[in-house]
């Protein structure tokens, strides 16, 4: 089981089929499932995603290998101890695009699930984050998606949409300049939480800008429109 689900009512441990017992996963050990956004992070059949997971002792250290488009990958039955897990984003030639690295601890016995984001350059030109205040989440205000409102000299240019837990966006602005950026949540396609607009930053074909954490507050009915 995962962290906050619930614990099954019974577990199966053998089945004998044929004269054989049927070996199952340890319901004592718990798991490390690695998660990543392939939509973002994958572009060509051959890219892999590579983790490792180590403990206090280096020599114990564990090392899983998927396609990057399976979107998953998962360290099965392993001890309840802390880990350093160390993940890397390849190409069909090895050559590293991007990583992500995270100290996990199993002591409670309580399997793990992990949100990866690499931050591969797929030909975007800004990157942003998101988050809430307030105590709020995407959960919370049942909201989906965030719109994210691309402005330049006030005026809104472009619209990007991403899934609300997802929590970052990279995209392309087609025309260069200096540009501010507003993130809205949606529930059910009405707005519920929106942010103040970012510092400006300037798009270019060159670099991807990175345009900080924007943070979203509850609004209820005082909640303003999205677009123009």
């Amino acid at each position: 089981m995962f962290r906050g689900d619930r614990w099954a009512a019974a577990v199966v441990i053998g089945l004998a089929i044929g004269g054989c017992m049927r070996i199952y996963p340890d319901p004592e050990l718990p798991d490390i499932v690695l998660e990543w956004p392939a939509e973002l992070e994958c572009a060509e059949d051959g890219d892999r995603v590579v983790a490792s997971l180590t403990a206090a002792d280096p020599a114990s250290a564990l090392e899983v290998t998927a396609p990057c488009r399976d979107g998953s990958l998962r360290f099965a039955d392993v001890a309840r101890v802390r880990y350093q897990l160390a993940a890397k984003l390849e190409d069909g030639a090895g050559a590293e695009l991007g990583s992500y690295d995270q100290e996990i601890d199993l002591r409670d016995g309580l399997s793990e699930k992990v949100f990866a984001y690499f931050g591969r350059d797929a030909g975007g030109n800004f990157q942003v984050t998101w988050t809430f205040d307030m105590g709020a989440s995407c959960v919370s205000l049942s909201a989906a998606t965030v719109v994210l409102e691309a402005s330049i000299a006030g005026q809104a240019v472009a619209f990007f949409e991403s899934p609300c837990e997802l929590a970052v966006h990279v995209s392309a602005i087609e025309l260069g300049g200096p540009y501010t950026l507003r993130a809205f949540a949606l529930a059910f396609d009405t707005v519920v939480a929106v942010s103040p607009d970012s510092a400006p930053f300037m798009v270019t074909r060159q670099t991807i800008s990175n345009v900080g954490t924007l943070t979203l507050s509850p609004c209820g009915a005082a909640c303003p429109p999205l677009g123009p």
